[in-house]
């Protein structure tokens, strides 16, 4: 019986003042339940980010109900960054739920908000809000999530192949994820120097900050040759201090350590 007084509601679409329509359904048709069930990062680079969070829309009524639109906003510690609407969601399957991914985009302006409060602070706060409409129904929801900055350390540095003329190094480097996301890596750039002369630059690519922590191998190549002007020096001052800059799109680190060219060349 419930099931044919909804069926005569929505067949009233046509026929019924919207007012009337939407007290109707309001009355016959059971809100669906919404809740946050996961997020990931898509494309990442120095000029954008893609975030994918991902909804479960539960349809506690006896029969599949359209869903029209998502609409929502963004707001990272309490300014907002971007907003948007999503169409074509489908049907909602009767006594089920249904997953719906959202895809945001932050451009250039609001990256490097984001950068700047992780890099201040270490974390932000971001929030997703926006509404559901399901038969003319706006049905509210709400995410409330921390975003860390990753921290990196130095870990062991191995020598590959050394002599007077090229030193070539793996550095690693310990990198701890507090995120229940992964970060991808494509656009991560280190840069080595020591004295202020720029040594080596190069960038990771192919591989992915997973959550918790883990170490990436680092190939490095110094070239002593840079900063002596013949061995004679290199011998009396053996020791090479060194600066590792690494920046990427969400997240910024400095380093320093001293390399022992001696204890390499024996």
């Amino acid at each position: 019986m419930k099931i044919i007084k909804c069926l005569a509601v929505l067949g009233c679409l046509s026929i019924t003042s919207c007012a009337t329509l939407q007290q109707q359904i309001s009355d016959n048709i059971k809100q669906p339940q919404v809740s946050y069930k996961t997020m990931s990062i898509g494309q990442l680079t120095s000029s954008s980010i893609e975030l994918f969070p991902v909804f479960s829309v539960y349809n506690s009524n006896m029969f599949d109900i359209p869903v029209t639109k998502i609409s929502y906003n963004v707001t990272v510690n309490q300014q907002k960054v971007t907003s948007g609407i999503a169409k074509n969601i489908g049907t909602l399957p009767a006594n089920q739920d249904k997953d719906i991914q959202l895809a945001m985009r932050f451009e250039q302006q609001a990256l490097n908000t984001l950068k700047n409060m992780l890099l201040n602070v270490g974390k932000v706060d971001l929030v997703i809000d926006g509404k559901i409409n399901v038969l003319g129904l706006p049905i509210p929801f709400e995410k409330r999530a921390t975003i860390y900055m990753p921290s990196v350390k130095l870990g062991k540095i191995k020598v590959k192949k050394a002599s007077f003329n090229q030193v070539q190094l793996n550095l690693e480097l310990i990198v701890d994820n507090k995120n229940d996301f992964s970060f991808p890596l494509n656009n991560v750039k280190y840069n080595v120097s020591s004295r202020n002369a720029s040594l080596f630059n190069g960038q990771i690519s192919s591989q992915k900050m997973t959550t918790g922590q883990q170490t990436l191998n680092v190939p490095l190549s110094i070239n002593p040759s840079q900063l002596y002007s013949n061995i004679l020096g290199l011998l009396r001052s053996p020791i090479i201090p060194l600066t590792i800059k690494i920046d990427g799109p969400l997240f910024s680190s400095e380093h320093t350590l001293s390399v022992n060219l001696n204890d390499l060349l024996k």
